[in-house]
This record gives C-alpha cells, sequence and structure tokens, in this order.
C-alpha cells in the first residue's frame, strides 16, 4: 500500500502541527529549537516531508542547517557529522557539494507496509532533536575545526 500526501497531512494535523503544502511536492512543518541556531538567528528547524518512489519511501529532509563553505577544515566537520550518525538512530546529514549546503534527512522504506502516526512522528522528531542537542558538536567542527563530542552530555543509550 503507497502512502500519499493526504495521509502525512492527516499524520500532521492528528499531532497538532502546523505545516503548509509547498509547490514542490512536499509538505513543510517546523519545531522551535533551544541550542540550533540558524544563521539568520532564528531558534528552530524546518522540515520538509514528503513521499518519493510511487509513495514507496517517505522522507524527512530539514534544508539548510549549515554552510560548509566558509568551514576551517571540511575533514575534521565530516569527521564530527559522521560521529554523530554512529550516535544517533535514523539520522544521516547529506551535503550538496555545489553550494556547501549541508542537511539531515530520515528516510524510510514503506514498499507494501504502512506507517503509523506513531512511527511518523518519531521519524519527524528525530531531526529537530537531534540538531538541537548535537548543534554545538557541528558549530565548533565548522568555525574552529574542532571534533568535541563531550560538548553534548552523552546519554546512556542511543538516541532516536
Amino acid at each position: 500500500m503507497a502512502l500519499n500526501l493526504e495521509q502525512l497531512e492527516a499524520y500532521l494535523v492528528e499531532a497538532n502541527l502546523k505545516y503548509r503544502l509547498e509547490e514542490e511536492g512536499h509538505l513543510l512543518t517546523g519545531f522551535a529549537t533551544s541550542c540550533y541556531v540558524t544563521d539568520q538567528g532564528i531558534h528552530g528547524v524546518a522540515v520538509a516531508v514528503s513521499v518519493t518512489e510511487d509513495g514507496q519511501f517517505l522522507e524527512f529532509t530539514a534544508p539548510r542547517l549549515y554552510d560548509a563553505t566558509g568551514c576551517r577544515e571540511p575533514g575534521k566537520l565530516f569527521q564530527a557529522l559522521l560521529d554523530i550518525t554512529m550516535k544517533t538512530k535514523l539520522l544521516r546529514f547529506e551535503l550538496d557539494s555545489a553550494d556547501g549546503e549541508i542537511r539531515a534527512s530520515v528516510t524510510f522504506p514503506v514498499e507494501d507496509g504502512i506507517v503509523t502516526p506513531r512511527q511518523f512522528r518519531r521519524m519527524l522528531e528525530a531531526i529537530p532533536k537531534a540538531i538541537d542537542r548535537w548543534h554545538p558538536v557541528i558549530r565548533q567542527a565548522i568555525e574552529r575545526g574542532v571534533v568535541d563530542l563531550d560538548l553534548v552530555a552523552q546519554p546512556r543509550h542511543f538516541e532516536a
């Protein structure tokens, strides 16, 4: 059973989240953050939700989280992003080498199954929670070329 945008809208409504339908064919919602702040000074993460491959994949993407073009030591930034990925379930980072955009995403293969509202919410919230938590590590890697995971208190278990 393939997913469609109407089903995703129903999940967002059920979660009492504001959203809008973008011309590109995805839904856009956002989450306030306490630690993460954009380069424009906004404390929040936008998350685009879409279905791809005829409803066989569910994708969550947080675009334009960071700009790697001014990074002092790109290797250290990539090390930090990989270290965070190792400690965080679901999340992956992407780099657009054309413009330096770093984004985060979660991709889920629906195939012939369904996604429950609880699963949807967990995947949706994984990005803003992880970005808010790991922001000091990423920012330091970009600005100083230093990777220090101890800037963030380590949980006893892997986070979602």
